[in-house]
Parts: structure tokens; C-alpha cells; sequence
């Protein structure tokens, strides 16, 4: 029978519905319950494939082994990744997770991490949309109610808590200095306009610009949107790129999540024949329609400068600092910064 209960249990193997839940929660001291009870409950349960109902016993426990991971969007890079490992680390300590994605939308944040009310979750990782958030109000009533959460790899400007990232802006001042070093001087840095920027793009703009003006040169920046949605590869790119005054000797985009955008837009610029060198953070993968074009790749692979960050060792990290919040653990130091480590290198 579909969603059998407790008691249901309890009456098929003529016992108290006390019984069958410290039975099926392991509860019951040696002894107390005779393996002939103990069996023939479990076998009435796997039978029916009895299913805990983890609300009620939330509820009850005040503790769910439930988290939240509350991101802006999914379709592919690093967000899945960290899902991924999170999910992955989770499960070994016991805990569940389940993934909120908010779709780059500011109300549906708000909503999403309104749902700590419900009682479904211990605790939250959350990558907060924007850098200047919406959320604010509801970030600090969390803190003021003693729910768990944590920022991972952005963060709610004005909100003391627990972050765990790379460290963005040392990452594009190391970029851009080294790309400094070769060398090259006009480095452009293009960016996603047409929204709020979120902490990790705020952060790399400013280490771009750190660097470049640590060199008396002045920053140059640019911005494109996209008109197509995160996964289309419609964007304006290539009417920036044809505009610019002047050839980039390097292009440093924000995200490696735009790379695919960016070199098929490179192909149809007025600096195709020129080999420019690109920078970047973090892994992406070619799209189809650029795979057939071997000229095209021929012209890009090994112009690469790239900084990969340890997605997994982000996702652990984030997860015992997590559960140390929620377990109460001793020695825990609230609002803590962790710079997890990246590594970088030419491609």
C-alpha cells in the first residue's frame, strides 16, 4: 500500500506505534524488543516500502538532515560543480541536499531564502545574487533567529558571515600582472552588463584594475549583454568587439562561463587575424558549432591563460563550516573568510 504509516505498521505487527518507530529509528535498546518483533516490523516496512516522512520527524527533532543550496542559475560550470561536491560531501555526514535556483532573479531569492521559515532545513549554502542584495533584511533575520548559513563563493555586501571562496580580487590582480609581464599593455577586461554585479565580478574588476594602475597604465573595460538567455551563444559580443577603438593585445573575461560567447564572437571581429591572448577563470567547454571550426581554434588554443578554482575543496570547506554551525560544534569561529586555493596556468 502507498504511503503506509507508523501506524499502520504497528497494526499489521500488533505492536505499539512506539515500538515501530524506535525500531525503524534504531532506537531500541538491546533487549527491550525481541529479534522476532524487531524482523517482522522491518519486513512489514520494506515490504510496503514504508518511507520516513523527514517533515514530521523535522518537526519533532528539530532537525531535518536537510540543506539548502540556494544558487542564481544551473545550466553548466561551476555552480554544478559545487552542487556536485556538496551533494557528494553531504551524504557522508549524514545530511541531504537539496538545490534552490533562483534564476538570476532577485524576488525569487528573496523567496527562496524565506523558505528557512518552513523548517525543511538545517541549514543553507547560499551564492548570493547580487553583491548590493535585496535580501538583506531577510539575511540579518536569519542571523537574528540563529539559522545556519554560509556564503559560498558570493556574498551579501553588509552581512557578517561566513564566506568561503577563492580569492577573487587576488586572483585578477595575479592574472592581469603576469599578463603584464609578457609584455602586453592593452589588456581589456570584458564584463556582463546589464545587472547588479554580484561580489566575485565586483572583486576580479578590482584586481584587474588594482594591477593595471599598480603599472601606471589605465584600466580598460568594457561590457556586453546577453540577449539570448545564459545558455545561447546570441550575445552582443561581437558588436563590442567591432567598436573598439584599438586592438586588445588581451582579453581578460570575468567568467570562463562566457568563453564559448566570446571566441566565436573573436572569429567574426575586425582582430580575427591577430592572435590575441585570453584570460580567464575557470573551466569551460566549447560549444558544438565552434568544434567544427578548426581555422577558428587553430587561431585560440594556446592563448589561453586560465585559473581554475578547487570547486571540491570549496564544497567541503563550506560544508564542514556549515555543520559546524548547525551541530553547535566548539571552536567554531563565526564570520570567518576562507580563501580556498586556485591554480593557474597557460593553455
Amino acid at each position: 500500500m502507498a504511503g503506509i504509516s507508523l501506524k499502520k505498521i504497528a497494526e499489521e505487527a500488533k505492536v505499539s506505534v512506539t515500538v515501530v518507530s524506535l525500531v525503524l529509528n534504531n532506537k531500541s535498546k538491546e533487549g527491550r524488543i525481541s529479534n522476532e518483533t524487531r524482523d517482522r516490523i522491518l519486513e512489514i516496512a520494506k515490504r510496503e516500502h514504508y518511507v520516513p516522512n523527514r517533515l514530521a520527524s523535522a518537526l519533532k527533532s528539530k532537525h531535518s538532515k536537510i540543506l539548502a543550496i540556494v544558487v542564481p542559475f544551473t545550466p553548466v560550470g561551476f555552480f554544478v560543480e559545487l552542487i556536485y561536491h556538496i551533494e557528494q560531501y553531504a551524504i557522508t555526514k549524514g545530511y541531504q541536499a537539496m538545490v534552490i535556483n533562483t534564476f538570476n532573479d532577485e524576488k525569487k531569492e528573496r523567496e527562496s531564502l524565506s523558505l528557512y521559515q518552513s523548517g525543511l532545513f538545517d541549514g543553507m549554502f547560499i551564492a548570493s545574487l547580487n553583491n548590493a542584495s535585496s535580501s538583506t533584511n531577510i539575511y540579518k533575520t536569519m542571523q537574528k533567529e540563529s539559522f545556519p548559513f554560509v556564503f559560498v563563493d558570493r556574498y551579501a555586501e553588509g552581512i557578517s558571515a561566513d564566506i568561503i571562496s577563492s580569492d577573487h580580487f587576488q586572483v585578477a590582480f595575479d592574472m592581469t600582472n603576469k599578463m603584464l609581464a609578457t609584455g602586453k599593455k592593452n589588456i581589456l577586461l570584458l564584463a556582463r552588463g546589464g545587472q547588479a554585479f554580484n561580489s566575485t565580478a565586483k572583486l576580479r574588476i578590482e584586481g584587474y584594475e588594482a594591477a593595471m594602475r599598480a603599472n601606471h597604465l589605465e584600466p580598460w573595460e568594457e561590457t556586453f549583454h546577453l540577449t539570448s538567455g545564459e545558455s545561447e551563444s546570441d550575445t552582443n559580443i561581437a558588436e563590442v568587439l567591432k567598436d573598439l577603438k584599438q586592438k586588445p593585445e588581451a582579453i581578460f573575461l570575468h567568467s570562463g562561463f562566457y568563453m564559448p560567447h566570446l571566441i566565436k564572437a573573436y572569429g567574426d571581429s575586425p582582430f580575427k587575424s591577430f592572435k590575441a591572448e585570453f584570460m580567464t577563470v575557470d573551466k569551460f567547454s566549447f560549444t558544438q558549432d565552434l568544434m567544427v571550426q578548426k581555422d577558428l581554434l587553430d587561431h585560440v588554443v594556446g592563448h589561453f591563460f586560465i585559473t581554475i578554482q578547487d570547486i571540491k575543496q570549496i564544497a567541503k570547506t563550506s560544508c564542514d563550516l556549515l555543520l559546524s554551525k548547525i551541530e553547535r560544534k566548539p571552536g567554531h569561529e563565526e564570520n570567518q573568510t576562507v580563501h580556498v586555493p586556485t591554480s593557474t596556468f597557460w593553455g
